[in-house]
């Protein structure tokens, strides 16, 4: 049971966390902030704001592709606001 409770607790944190960072994202992409703190949906939007086939968001959920597909999904908004590197 304390295994369970620790487990939620991290899950949650980390949850709030890429919602605050993505916050300014979505609104830099011109969509309602909310939105950062729906999961799943909140990368169904960054696809499709990144104008990728759909399918590219249930390999982004398959385990050893989905780390791999989420980088990729964070190239190409990085490309998309024009930012050519991550130092720059």
């Amino acid at each position: 049971m304390n295994y369970l409770l620790t487990y939620c607790l991290y899950v949650a944190i980390l949850s709030v966390l890429m919602g605050i960072s993505t916050w300014k994202l979505f609104k830099k992409m011109g969509l309602n902030p909310i939105f950062a703190f729906i999961p799943f949906y909140n990368y169904y939007l960054v696809l499709k704001e990144t104008k990728h086939p759909k399918w590219w968001f249930i390999l982004s959920y398959l385990p050893i592709i989905g780390p791999i597909m989420m980088t990729v999904f964070h190239v190409f908004l990085m490309k998309h606001f024009g930012r050519k590197s991550v130092i720059q």
